[in-house]
């Protein structure tokens, strides 16, 4: 191709599966070329040896030439952790962005994107060395995604009062007006852990977040709930439309009178995943 003519300059998004080196000559390309324009923009790293030139494309073609750059996705099956931190530190030098969707964020960053008003949505991966700060605040966040391999703790404690922390820590770090979903997931399940049981006084915190249509919880941590936490939650998230909590192996305590309180306080439910105890009813 003609290198003096312009490639794609009106383009706005665009998505890219990179192998090797021959994509990032392209998408280099492509993106010097439609840097003005480009609003959304997509990468999904697949390449098994690592690409010499992909911390350099990463550093100096996303932060600095991209000026409208509002959607930014970085999905990666063998990201480097160096390469992971460019990428997150890029972001430092992008004020507009609405969406991002990436892995792990250090502290730096996350204080960047909490005092964003732009940014509506959030996926990332928690790390078990870097917390939400009391003082962060995203005020117009309205997605928030959090996905981890697991939750360790620092300290010899159940998972339970890990999540619970957490819990509380997003209460004080994400406007209260403004979350609309909350989707929490870790992959690995405890083989054992007598006492990692979530209570209602653990999931207070997250009642709080009171404008919520889509609450889902895959923590592999038993939740134990009855009828009082039924009410609870049903007159805090009166807008619920999904409300999704792990299957738990612990006998459930919660009776019908506890999903009438869903079905009388939130009459936008959609989706309802509780275990109810009917053994009482002939």
């Amino acid at each position: 191709m003609d290198a003096t003519q312009p490639l794609l300059p009106n383009l706005t998004p665009l998505e890219w599966i990179i192998y090797d080196e021959r994509d990032l000559r392209l998408i280099r390309r492509i993106m010097t070329t439609a840097s003005e324009s480009l609003t959304s923009l997509f990468l999904e790293v697949w390449a098994i040896s690592p690409v010499a030139d992909l911390l350099q494309f990463i550093s100096s073609i996303i932060a600095p030439t991209c000026p409208s750059l509002r959607k930014l996705t970085v999905h990666s099956v063998a990201l480097s952790s160096h390469l992971r931190h460019s990428v997150s530190e890029k972001f430092c030098h992008l004020h507009h962005l609405t969406t991002i969707h990436c892995g792990n964020l250090d502290a730096e960053v996350l204080n960047h994107l909490s005092r964003l008003p732009s940014l509506l949505e959030l996926k990332l991966a928690l790390q078990p060395n870097v917390q939400f700060q009391n003082e962060l605040l995203f005020e117009q966040l309205r997605v928030l995604d959090m996905h981890a391999q697991d939750i360790p703790s620092a300290v010899d404690r159940p998972r339970a009062s890990v999540l619970a922390q957490l819990f509380c820590c997003l209460s004080t770090s994400v406007s209260h007006y403004s979350l609309r979903r909350l989707q929490i997931m870790v992959a690995e399940r405890p083989s054992h852990d007598l006492f990692s049981v979530l209570k209602l006084e653990d999931l207070h915190p997250l009642l709080s977040l009171n404008r919520s249509t889509h609450v889902h919880l895959d923590i592999g941590c038993e939740i134990s709930l009855d009828d009082v936490a039924a009410s609870e939650m049903a007159q805090a998230w009166p807008n619920i439309v999904l409300n999704k909590f792990l299957e738990t192996p612990l006998p459930s305590s919660m009776s019908p009178i506890g999903l009438l309180c869903f079905l009388k306080h939130c009459p936008n439910l959609l989706e309802l995943t509780l275990e109810i105890e009917f053994s009482f009813i002939e």
